[in-house]
Formats: structure tokens, C-alpha cells, sequence
């Protein structure tokens, strides 16, 4: 228990006191006659007179400290501080359980993991302090409010202040003096208010909590002294010369299931659904439950007003936790930031026409002039200015911002776009149109675009492409399903170019050339996942118009020439495959040279069509001379260059060279596991041809194990009816039976 100043004046007069008292008793003792007596007859009678003196002049003395501690005492009453209690003033105070807390959410679920880390993380030490931030609407109050409710047992003192104008904190500490008993009611204010926190300094077993604060360095000077928590709630990041900053993230899926669950009569489908179409944001999903609640709406037509206009439906159902509704505090926000940083509020509603992934940020600086509207072409040129728009954003929790990407929750984008006139909207759309084109990669088969692919990607997806007529948008996403089947993710491919290709379809002619360029995905799409005759169908029907309208030396037409001469010969039409593939091949060194791509591509397949027809030589001659160019072309971990290198290890197989075919493909299988991933169906094809190496060269158990993962991998990448399943499935049940 801490001592107050005026307490030890108390001590120090008793102790003085007793002391003083203590030795008039053993002087008047000495006096007396029996004591004189006995001291008279022995040798000692000088020494004993002088301890006589000695313990008067001690008692005197005493007495005068006793006289003094007890002034200083009572006159240490004057100012009501925390150490100037009463000794019975203290204790009390101590014992008193003080609380301002806001009331606790019944409703509240989840969010068990991160309470118990922001525990652990405040007891770790003394004077901790967490600042809990994130987007507006995720939680962040009511998991400050949960907290302090499921700890209150470890604390004497929980007082919470609203934060959001820090001009305002001090009367709040004043108010907290009261409950301290350590101001009367009434007090100026800044006295109280430095005497609560005089308090806080002695004492322990007290959490402070700091709502809705913006600005850390307006918050310093308030932060208490002493060894007690602080917990902080804020829209902003960046507390870590402050705090440590704790990220308050959407609910995670399940949680967000048993919330709406337990507040209205969805299944665990309808829920599912729900959830992802609000993000998780919890904001949401209590408006949500609440409306469904009570009104008893079906999901479906809630479901569709929400694809409707997120901005209109989430108007209703404002529960009584939170102060507004979600569209209300963006709005809010978003004013606010075209009130104050209007490149700011431009960028804001370039990021709304987007996805709700993580946008990077190079799509913005790297931006012609054209493109963004002034200022904020402006201030993409100036790093500083840029970021303190982007840090605008932030703070008002309109946007999560790292060092490299800016994002918004998909909630937050639709009140954007619902709110924005409609001229607006539109261009800002043709504006992230002309910003995406801008920023397409200039290849799509090199691995080392992949990842500029990837983060454009979800962002390509999020503008509706059939309302957008720009061929080069167009030719964009084309692009894009090119990479997906590139990089092996072929379902997603299939199904984004079928789905195309049927909008397309009913609004542009077959024989538009963008249209065409569609069909021709659509059939790459359909070979590379097992759909041969549907693939040879649309590579026959999309080779033909392009012969027709473009003639037969144009590269869409070889393009679609290479790609038909492969159906062909998958489904077994070995003369007519060979015919095309030989034509397509002289047609392409003629316009194109020997060491173009697409001429490599095409000798790959006539080389894959001679082995197939028998002509083993010929066909490992032509892939070893292919293999050598792709490597001057490509480089050699390119994956042309590889699948190259693969196919010469089948060429061997079939000439029975089995040793040098094992090591060709061993050490092509290691390198496209590494440049391409285990489960690339490149990879998974030469890991097939692998096994069949070390199987002829009488390796049988190596060749079993790689015929087993490769079946579990081609499993769960291509599913169990595509082709390359049931033959490497044919070749392991045929292993089992010998």
C-alpha cells in the first residue's frame, strides 16, 4: 500500500511520542529513592547520573518532534490529493471498486483469441499500453468493452474516456478524481485532473481506456503514469511510438456464422452466404441479423437488396452498440475527407471502383497524367503528399494502408459507389479501366510476371467487363485467363472464359476479333482440362473464321492453327494433326524466324506428333534442337524451355534409353517443381513420364512412390474425371497386378 506524506507525519508523532514518553518513564524511575539507593552503594553513581540527564534532555526532545509531526500533519490537509489522504481516506479508496464502463453487449461473440492475447500482452509488464485499431465497423470499442468486463476482477480502477477530442479529456479526469475521492465535486477542473492522475501514479490495479482516438501525439500528454494498463481504440495504425499497435481484424467465417445464427433463424448456409456477401464486418452482420430479426425478410430478397445497393439496406437495423449505421459513418467519413484533402477523396473513389483486395500502390504513381484527375495526378508525384492523403484515409478507418497497397472492405466500396452520382461512377470506372491496361505486364507465360498478374487480378475481375467496350480492357482480361491457365489454375480459367465467352457472345459477333481471341481461350481451356472434343470443336470453328478474316500467314490464325493441330492429334487424328502441325510450322519460320516463341511452340507439338506417329529419332532431334533455342530465347528455367526438356525424356523412353531418360526428366521434374510448384500439371506430367524412366530402368519401388503422390496431386488439381487421372491411375493399378 503507498504511504502518503501526510500519513508519515502521523507516523513519525507517534512514534516521537512514544518515544518521549517512554523516557520521562526511565528518568523518573531513575529518581526514585529504592533506585538511588541501590546506585549509591555501587561505583557507578556519576555514570548513572548523567543517563539520568540524558534520558530527560531525550524525552524533551521527543516531545517536540511529536509537537511538530502533529502540526505538519494536520497541515497537510489543505489541497485533496492522492498523498494527502487520511490513513482511513486511503484504505478506503482502495477498496472501492470505481467503474465508468459503457454498458456490456450482451450479444457479443467471438473475438476469444484476440481478448486473451490483448491479456497477455498488457500483464506482460509494467505501464503497458495496446492500441486496437482497424476499420471502422470491425469491433474495435466492443472488444475494448468485452475486455474490460471479462478482467474487472483484476482491477480496482477501470475508467473509460471518450477520446475522439482530447480538449475534452481533462474534465474526464476530473470526473474520475470524484469516483477517486481524491476532489470533491466541483473542483477546478485541471486540479482534479492532475490529482486523478497523482493517484493512478501510486496506485496499481487500474485500466484506462481511450476510445475512438485519432491522433497519438494529441493523446500523449493524457497517457497516465504508473503500473497500470492502457488500452487504446483507434481507426489509425500508426501507435508504435506510443503503443503497441493490435490489429482488430473481420470476424473470422465461423464466428460470423454463429452470430447471425444465434440472432435470427438462418441456416448455416444462408448464414455462410450472408456473411460473405457483408465481409464479415461485424457493424454488418448486426445490422443484418437486426433487420432479419425483425422483419423476417427471406436471405434471398435481403441477399438481392444487398447486391442492389449495400448503402440502402444497411441503413435499417442500426443496433443500439454502435452510434451509427455503416453507410451513415462512411458517408461521414468520406466528407470529411472532401472537406479537407481532395486528392485524397479522389483516390478514395478510384479504390472503390476496385476490389476489395489489397491494391498496390503502383497502379496509382505509375499513372499518365491523362489518366488521374487533378490534383491527384499531382500528388502521386510527390511521395510525402501522397502518403498523407493515404494516411487521411487510414485514420478515419475508410482504408487499411501498408507500405506497398492500399484496401478498402468491400462494404465501405459499395456506399462509395451507391452514393456516387452516376457521370461520376462512370468515370471513375473508365478511369481503373485505363489505369489497369496501363499497368499489364508485357508477357503472360514468364513466371516472373505472374505476381503483377496476380495483384491486378482480383481488381481486373471486379469491373464488369461485358458493359466495358474498350477492346484493350477487353484484351486485358483475356490476358489475365491466359495467366490463370499458364500458371496451371485451370478450373478457375475454365470457368471465367466459359462465363465470358457466354456474355460476350450475346453481345458482340462471333467474328469480332476480341470475340475470337475469347474463343480461342475457351478452347485451350477446354484441351488443357481433359475436354478434348469440345476443345477440338472450338479450335476448329475458331480457326476457321480467323482464316477466313485474317488469312493464314496472320498470327491469330497460326495461333489457332498450333492449338488445333494438338486436338487433333489427342484425338487420335495422327494424319490430319501432323498435316496442320507441319504447315503451321513453315508458315511460322517463314513470318515469324526460327527462334520466335510461338515457332518454338509449334516444333514442340510436330515433335510431340512425330513421336506419337512412331518417328522417335526425328522427334527427339527436332526437341533437342527446339530445346536448345528456347534456352537462347527463354533461358533455361523459362517454362517453354522445360517442357522442352520433358519431352526429350519421353523421346528417350521411346528409344529405350532409359538410363539418360530418368536423368533428363529427374532433373527437369526438380526444376519445374521449383519454378512452377509440385502441383503445376507441367510438373505433374513430367513427374508421370518420371515414373515410367525408373520403372523401365527396373526401379520399381521409386517408381511406385512418384505414381502415388502424382495420382494424389492430379486428383485434387485436374479432379478425378480428367484424362491424365485415370492414366496415371491405370499405370499404378497395373504396377499393383505384377
Amino acid at each position: 500500500m503507498t504511504v502518503s506524506r501526510r500519513h508519515r507525519w502521523r507516523w513519525a508523532a507517534w512514534w516521537a511520542c512514544g518515544i518521549g514518553g517512554a523516557a520521562g518513564v526511565v528518568a523518573a524511575v531513575m529518581r526514585s529513592a529504592w533506585v538511588r539507593a541501590l546506585i549509591d552503594r555501587g561505583s557507578a553513581a556519576s555514570t548513572w547520573a548523567w543517563m539520568e540527564r540524558l534520558s530527560w534532555v531525550a524525552g524533551v526532545a521527543a516531545l517536540l518532534v511529536a509537537l511538530i509531526a502533529s502540526r505538519r500533519s494536520v497541515a497537510s490537509r489543505g489541497v485533496p490529493s492522492s498523498s494527502e489522504l487520511t490513513e482511513r481516506d486511503n484504505e478506503a479508496a482502495a477498496s472501492v471498486l470505481v467503474r465508468n464502463l459503457p454498458a456490456r453487449n450482451p450479444a457479443f461473440i467471438g473475438r476469444d483469441d484476440l481478448i486473451v492475447s490483448i491479456n497477455n500482452a498488457l500483464t506482460s509488464g509494467p505501464a503497458v499500453i495496446n492500441a486496437l485499431h482497424g476499420w471502422g465497423g470491425v469491433g474495435k470499442t466492443q472488444t475494448a468493452i468485452e475486455y474490460s468486463y471479462r478482467y474487472a476482477d483484476d482491477y480496482d480502477v477501470v475508467w473509460w474516456f471518450v477520446s475522439e477530442q482530447p480538449q475534452l479529456l481533462a474534465e474526464q479526469y476530473a470526473q474520475l478524481a470524484v469516483a477517486l475521492g481524491v476532489a470533491p465535486a466541483g473542483s477546478d477542473t485541471m486540479v482534479a485532473s492532475a490529482a486523478a492522475r497523482r493517484c493512478l501514479r501510486e496506485r496499481q490495479r487500474w485500466l484506462i481506456i481511450f476510445d475512438n482516438a485519432e491522433d497519438p501525439e494529441a493523446l500523449r500528454p493524457w497517457i497516465p503514469d504508473g503500473a497500470g494498463h492502457v488500452l487504446i481504440t483507434s481507426r489509425r495504425a500508426d501507435w508504435r511510438e506510443l503503443a503497441t499497435p493490435v490489429r482488430v481484424d473481420v470476424l473470422p467465417r465461423a464466428e460470423s456464422v454463429a452470430l447471425l445464427t444465434r440472432r435470427t433463424d438462418l441456416t448455416g448456409d444462408g448464414a455462410h452466404l450472408l456473411a460473405d456477401k457483408l465481409g464479415d464486418l461485424p457493424l454488418a452482420l448486426v445490422q443484418a441479423a437486426g433487420f432479419i430479426s425483425e422483419t423476417s425478410i427471406p436471405i434471398d430478397d435481403y441477399l438481392a437488396s444487398l447486391e442492389a445497393g449495400a448503402s440502402r439496406i444497411l441503413q435499417e437495423g442500426r443496433p443500439a452498440s454502435y452510434p451509427l449505421t455503416l453507410p451513415a459513418a462512411v458517408k461521414l467519413a468520406a466528407e470529411r475527407v472532401r472537406e479537407t484533402d481532395l486528392p485524397a477523396w479522389q483516390l478514395l473513389r478510384l479504390c472503390a471502383a476496385l476490389g476489395p483486395e489489397p491494391i498496390p500502390l503502383w497502379l496509382f504513381t505509375g499513372a499518365a497524367d491523362r489518366i488521374l484527375p487533378t490534383p491527384l495526378s499531382a500528388a502521386v508525384k510527390d511521395p510525402v503528399r501522397l502518403r498523407g492523403s493515404i494516411g487521411l484515409l487510414a485514420r478515419l478507418g475508410l482504408a487499411r494502408v501498408d507500405k506497398t497497397t492500399i484496401q478498402l472492405h468491400r462494404l465501405t466500396q459499395s456506399v462509395l459507389r451507391s452514393s456516387a452520382p452516376p457521370r461520376t461512377l462512370e468515370a471513375d470506372l473508365s478511369r481503373i479501366r485505363s489505369l489497369l491496361v496501363g499497368a499489364q505486364p508485357p508477357d503472360t507465360d514468364d513466371p516472373r510476371y505472374w505476381p503483377t498478374w496476380a495483384a491486378l487480378a482480383p481488381h481486373i475481375l471486379a469491373i464488369d467487363s461485358v458493359d466495358a467496350d474498350e477492346i484493350p480492357f477487353r484484351e486485358l482480361v483475356c490476358g489475365l485467363i491466359r495467366t490463370q491457365l499458364k500458371r496451371g489454375e485451370i478450373a478457375d480459367g475454365l470457368a471465367l472464359i466459359q462465363n465470358l465467352h457466354r456474355r460476350w457472345s450475346a453481345r458482340y459477333h462471333q467474328d469480332e476479333l476480341t470475340m475470337l481471341h475469347a474463343s480461342f481461350l475457351l478452347g485451350h481451356a477446354y484441351y488443357l482440362a481433359g475436354l478434348w472434343p469440345e476443345a477440338q470443336d472450338m479450335d476448329a470453328a475458331t480457326y476457321a473464321a480467323r482464316l477466313r478474316l485474317l488469312g493464314p500467314d496472320h498470327p491469330d490464325t497460326l495461333e489457332s492453327a498450333n492449338n488445333l493441330g494438338g486436338s487433333l492429334t489427342r484425338m487420335g487424328n495422327l494424319a490430319a494433326g501432323r498435316a496442320l502441325d507441319h504447315d503451321t510450322l513453315a508458315r511460322r519460320r517463314r513470318t515469324l524466324g526460327d527462334d520466335h516463341p510461338d515457332t518454338l511452340r509449334t516444333a514442340n507439338n510436330f515433335a510431340s506428333t512425330l513421336r506419337k506417329s512412331g518417328e522417335f529419332a526425328a522427334a527427339k532431334a527436332l526437341h533437342q534442337d527446339t530445346w536448345g533455342r528456347s534456352r537462347r530465347v527463354h533461358g533455361a528455367e523459362h517454362p517453354a524451355t522445360l517442357i522442352s526438356a520433358f519431352y526429350i525424356g519421353m523421346d528417350l523412353i521411346e528409344l529405350g534409353e532409359f538410363e539418360a531418360a530418368y536423368r533428363q526428366l529427374d532433373e527437369t521434374h526438380s526444376t519445374l517443381r521449383r519454378v512452377l510448384g509440385e502441383s503445376h500439371p507441367a510438373t505433374l506430367q513430367c513427374a508421370d513420364q518420371l515414373a515410367i524412366a525408373a520403372l523401365r530402368r527396373g526401379d520399381r519401388t521409386t517408381a511406385q512412390a512418384i505414381l502415388e503422390e502424382t495420382l494424389a496431386r492430379r486428383r485434387e488439381v485436374l479432379g478425378d474425371s480428367h484424362p491424365d487421372v485415370a492414366a496415371t491411375a491405370t499405370k499404378l493399378a497395373a504396377m499393383d497386378r505384377t
